[in-house]
């Protein structure tokens, strides 16, 4: 029969002998544990293969070890010998846990899988009794109500060991990046039971970075630039609009170059953080929300759901939800995360070359290129995803005042979908084609008519609100 006691599984415990008890035989006292351990699986021969995956591994070994060590020095030396090489093994599983769940793709996974293997492994058929709780995503809660390693401990006069073994989940699972391991009693140290619950982080939103141009006027613009730009897109019609009105332009997370580790999570989340900016600093009621394209998404939502209430409000070739299968949209998502990723690869000459060098200038293609190759694959697929798929609130708060969706006169047809779902969920708002320009091209090609429509735009909307 292969002996249990070999040279590996007796490393950690060989190491802290020499170092305490240099000059106890070691080798006899593992052949003494070796015996120990035969006699108490002979015992229980009839236990469960489930049930011997943890007696014949574990439990019965450190019920001989602990036996043995005692014929050749004190109790108490012998618990701390036990305490100690368990805990030190414990601590390297939590070393090995950290390395492979770095990533909290890895940890939900991990979670998601816990409760699972935990009521298999640590189930009925292995000799535990177990409580479980419904919980959320990523999200594992249950209780040991009993458990083999408290009932084989106690009934060989062993008790004192149990606590290791339930110490030794704190040791694994209690120092991870992403995930909590919560307990507050254990059977092992007196408790009537095991609780555990063990969920994902959650994900800690850094602060917004937002810039603020012409503080000093009174009438306010808030700006939302598109996908795969950054917020300094609008400089070409700051100097002019900050002349006359205070500017707010928040830099999209996964789109910030003051916080190159941030990612764009959801249309919905950023909307809420930057909600939430806006109350904070005063600004509920603002002259004009403007947003293009990705943006322009951010504006529809936010009008959905009527918290922050302009004077009025431009979409410019917002992105709307699909109404489409989720197969189908994730192979949307797909084709467009992966033309970012080929575009990224791109050198600026190669880059240079599919685009309209009439338009397109060498400095405004060596923009991109940059804002690309610093834009993280996470952020393509959150960002083209979200801008394409997300949610309305269930009651959609109408705008009480003017509303206006523009749209370049070449994008006409690619915005038809759009067009369809804007005049759907918001009757009041109408629409204007932009004559001879394509996507996004308002204030970036085209500043100065830029700066004169969106100027005679809110001043309309302000002597219609006066009249």
């Amino acid at each position: 029969m292969k002996q249990f006691f070999n040279s590996t599984n007796t490393e950690g415990y060989r190491k802290l002998l020499s170092e305490r008890f240099p000059q106890i035989d070691q080798d006899r006292l593992f052949e003494e544990a070796e015996k120990i351990l035969t006699r108490i699986k002979a015992e229980h021969a009839g236990l469960s293969s489930l049930e011997r995956l943890h007696t014949d591994n574990k439990i019965f070994p450190c019920i001989a070890l602990y036996k043995a060590l005692q014929d050749v020095m004190a109790k108490e030396e012998a618990l701390r010998i036990m305490g100690d090489a368990t805990l030190i093994k414990a601590s390297a599983s939590g070393d090995m846990f950290r390395k492979k769940l770095r990533t909290r793709r890895a940890s939900g996974m991990f979670v998601t899988m816990f409760s699972k293997i935990a009521d298999i492994i640590f189930g009925e058929k292995a000799g535990f009794e177990v409580k479980h709780y419904k919980t959320e995503k990523y999200d594992a809660r249950f209780d040991m109500l009993a458990c083999p390693y408290h009932r084989w401990f106690t009934e060989y006069g062993c008790g004192e060991l149990c606590q290791f073994a339930c110490k030794s989940d704190e040791y694994a699972y209690g120092n991870l990046d992403h995930i909590v391991f919560e307990r507050s009693e254990t059977l092992g140290t007196g408790g009537s039971r095991c609780d555990f619950h063990v969920y994902l982080k959650k994900e800690q939103e850094k602060p917004l970075t937002v810039h603020e141009f012409g503080k000093e006027n009174e009438k306010t613009i808030v700006l939302f630039h598109p996908l795969a730009v950054r917020w300094d897109i609008f400089d070409r019609v700051i100097p002019e609009l900050e002349k006359d009105y205070h500017l707010i332009i928040p830099a999209i997370p996964g789109h910030d170059p003051d916080q190159p580790e941030s990612e764009f999570t959801s249309v919905e989340t950023i909307v809420t953080q930057i909600t939430q900016w806006l109350i904070e600093n005063g600004h509920e009621k603002v002259t004009c929300l403007y947003g293009c394209s990705m943006g322009g998404s951010l504006v529809i939502r936010m009008i959905s759901e009527g918290i922050i209430q302009p004077k009025c409000a431009v979409i410019d070739a917002g992105i709307t939800p699909y109404e489409l299968p989720k197969p189908l949209t994730y192979a949307i998502g797909a084709k467009d995360w992966t033309m970012i990723e080929t575009g990224k690869l791109l050198s600026l000459k190669a880059l240079r070359s599919v685009m309209d060098p009439d338009l397109i200038s060498e400095e405004d293609a060596a923009y991109l290129s940059e804002t690309l190759k610093h834009m993280s694959a996470k952020t393509a697929w959150n960002g083209f995803y979200s801008c394409n798929n997300y949610s309305m609130p269930g009651r959609i708060s109408q705008p009480s005042y003017p509303a206006v969706y523009w749209y370049g006169e070449k994008e006409k047809k690619a915005r038809k979908k759009d067009l369809r779902f804007v005049k759907k969920i918001f009757p009041s708002v109408t629409f204007r084609e932009q004559k001879g320009q394509d996507h996004a091209e308002s204030f970036t090609y085209h500043p100065e008519m830029f700066v004169k429509d969106l100027k005679a735009f809110i001043e309309k909307a302000e002597s219609e609100k006066q009249s």
